[in-house]
This record gives C-alpha cells, sequence and structure tokens, in this order.
C-alpha cells in the first residue's frame, strides 16, 4: 500500500479530468491511501469561455480525503497545499497536467515541498504537453514543469510524440486513457430516440462534448452540405454540447436544405444524461482539427457504438478500421462525406466483439496496475 498524493481537478468541477480523476481515484483507493488536493478556484472567471465551471447536479466532495483549497491565482493557497503535504508524509505526489496556464502553480508546490524533503518522488498525468490553445511560452513553461519530475505518464501517441518533440530525455510510460467505469446503464435505442425528441427509425450521427474550434463541428456540417438529399431520409445528425464559441458560426454553414437534418442541444450534458445521448445514436463522430487523445471515443465504446474519427493525433490508434469504426483523412470534407454516405446506405456493418474487446484492454483496473508499477519501480 502506498500513500498518495493526486493534484487535480475533481467533481464539482466539470469536464473528462475531472470525471477521469474520480475514477482513478475509486480506484487507486482500493489498495492504496489516496489524497486529492482539488481546486477551490481552477479558472478566473474571466478565463473561462463556458456558462459554469461546476456540475449541476453535485457539490464539493465532503470526504476528509478530498480537500478543496487549491486556488490557481493565488500564491497562499499554493503554500497551504505544499505544506499539507508535507505533513502528510506521502510516498508519491502526482499531479494531473494539461494546460501550461497552471504551471505556475504546481511548480511553486514542488519547489516548497523539495525544500523540505529532496528525496520525495513528483510525478504527472499529462493529458496534453502542447495545449490545445497556443500559448505564450508554452514550451519553455512546459518544460520547465517537466524538469521537475521524476516521472511523466502519457496516455496517447500523440502525447508522446509532443513529449520527445521537446527534446529532452524523460522517464516516461504510456499508459492508454482509460474508460469511466460507471456511465450509465445501457437503455434501449428506440426508447432513448423517442425521449429526445427523434424518430426510433432515424439512424443518428452524435458529435459530442464541447463546441471548440479544434473539434472541427464545422468540418462535419460542410460534409452534411455534400450529402446527397435523396439518402437522407430517416437520418438525423445530432450536436450535443456546450458552445464555447458562437453557435451561429456554426448553424450558418449549413445549407436550407441540410436544416431539417440536424438536431442541435447546445448545452452541457450532466452524467446521469449521457447514456442517454449515448444510446441513441448509432455512430459516434469526431472530426477533429486537433487531438492528444480523446475521452469520447472510450465513451463511445463503453455503450458499444462505432465512431467516425479523424486521421489526427491518437484518434486513429484508438480504432480498429471498419470494425470498431472509420478513419477519414484530417480537414478532408470529401472523405468525410464518404464515409457518411457509406454508413448511411448500410454498406458497412460495425463489430461488437472487436469493441468489447477494446473496452477490455482500456479498464481503470489495467491503467491502475501499470501506473502503480511506474511509480514503484
Amino acid at each position: 500500500m502506498m500513500k498518495i498524493a493526486l493534484i487535480t481537478p475533481f467533481p464539482p468541477y466539470r469536464g473528462g479530468i475531472s470525471a477521469h480523476s474520480k475514477n482513478l481515484y475509486d480506484c487507486l483507493s482500493v489498495n492504496n491511501e489516496i489524497t486529492v488536493y482539488n481546486f477551490s478556484k481552477q479558472y478566473p472567471d474571466f478565463l473561462f469561455p463556458g456558462k459554469t465551471q461546476y456540475l449541476d447536479e453535485l457539490v464539493a466532495d465532503s470526504s476528509p480525503n478530498v480537500i478543496n483549497i487549491l486556488n490557481s491565482i493565488n500564491p497562499l493557497s499554493w503554500i497551504k497545499v505544499a505544506k499539507n503535504i508535507i505533513q502528510g508524509r506521502f510516498d508519491k505526489i502526482i499531479f494531473r497536467f494539461w494546460n501550461p496556464f497552471f504551471i505556475p502553480c504546481y511548480v511553486s508546490i514542488i519547489k516548497v515541498i523539495k525544500k523540505f524533503d529532496s528525496n520525495v518522488q513528483i510525478y504527472s498525468i499529462c493529458d496534453n504537453i502542447v495545449a490545445h490553445e497556443k500559448f505564450f511560452a508554452q514550451k519553455l513553461l512546459v518544460k520547465f514543469f517537466l524538469d521537475q519530475l521524476d516521472g511523466i505518464i502519457i496516455m496517447s501517441s500523440g502525447v508522446e510524440d509532443e513529449l520527445l518533440g521537446l527534446k529532452r530525455t524523460y522517464k516516461y510510460k504510456k499508459i492508454f486513457l482509460p474508460i469511466i467505469n460507471d456511465l450509465g446503464e445501457l437503455l434501449d435505442i428506440s426508447s432513448s430516440k423517442k425521449e429526445i425528441g427523434l424518430d426510433p427509425k432515424d439512424n443518428v450521427f452524435m458529435f459530442f462534448g464541447l463546441i471548440r474550434e479544434y473539434k472541427g463541428l464545422d468540418i462535419l456540417l460542410h460534409a452534411i452540405n455534400k450529402i446527397d438529399i435523396n439518402i437522407l431520409n430517416n437520418i438525423k445528425f445530432l450536436i450535443v454540447g456546450e458552445n464555447y464559441e458562437k453557435i451561429d458560426k456554426y448553424k450558418n454553414i449549413l445549407d436550407d436544405d441540410k436544416q431539417s437534418y440536424v438536431l442541435w442541444v447546445t448545452k452541457y450534458i450532466s452524467d446521469s444524461k449521457l447514456n442517454l445521448y449515448f444510446c441513441s445514436s448509432d455512430y459516434v463522430v469526431l472530426p477533429y482539427k486537433r487531438a492528444s487523445q480523446s475521452g469520447i471515443i472510450p465513451m463511445a465504446y463503453y455503450f458499444n457504438k462505432p465512431v467516425i474519427v479523424s486521421g489526427v493525433g491518437s484518434l486513429k490508434e484508438m480504432v480498429v478500421k471498419g470494425k470498431t469504426g472509420f478513419i477519414f483523412n484530417n480537414l478532408d470534407v470529401e472523405d468525410l462525406r464518404n464515409i457518411l454516405e457509406t454508413c448511411i446506405k448500410g454498406e458497412i456493418i460495425t463489430d461488437l466483439d472487436e469493441i468489447k474487446k477494446i473496452k477490455n484492454k482500456l479498464t481503470t483496473e489495467h491503467f491502475v496496475k501499470d501506473l502503480i508499477e511506474f511509480i514503484d519501480e
């Protein structure tokens, strides 16, 4: 058994990193003593593009093992976290890193801890090395942070390439992003479609997640415009997620004769409703322009749904082409249109057994086993 401090976003914060951190905590806690240092303030309000940073249905975890004290812009809280960790005498410390904005906070905590215990081992699970949005002096900042660490956990080949691109030698291990253990029960597909206002006969292609520039929703919409309207009977494209940009920018892409084939649900979907939308879909489409990895693909597999992804970053390595999904050339609207039309015509049948094989490989239990082996070397 190890005593581990985990510095990460955690519920009631929204987002995949928070959700995966909760999932990781639950699994790690089975055989280890884990304390989570959660944020009391993650982003200043003026830097956050969404409506709220918090889940609607949850309050902060009241467990004594979850401490909500880290303020990303308050150095006094950084010192408080460091002192609390020092007093806790942890065997290992793990930071969750995804954005250079947090590097001053993280490095300050590490520096204080190291003054009191130069031998303590510090790691980071890195969702990204390079942020999706440009950040001033990003690579210098990232190197400064990574240089403080004893080891790095990455979750895709794309992030591995970013790490190697820094031209430094780091100790690291690649462990693929796991599927969250409980995303809800599998619902009847016809009933799910009816509940969200679709015809049970509709064949549904869903884009799911925050609507941001790098996620390529415009690529999908341009592809929809090019589809032969004569094959769109009982076809719906479901766009689900809170928009971080003006939504009219995307709605205005659609030709008038294609508007009725697209259903927009532009709001954040709570965990309790995830299964409703995924179970109502026949395909999940990820037309990303840039990506490290995506939690949406494991989510789709959890609900036994095939995916259509751009061949960018590490998305393609999570897809068995023609069995668990389909891959189109990045930014290639015509290629995406061809795949959509082929699926609409029913010319390809996905392999549920292959999806289940991937699900068995991407368990949190496997992730935790590999993580513990790495940090205990």
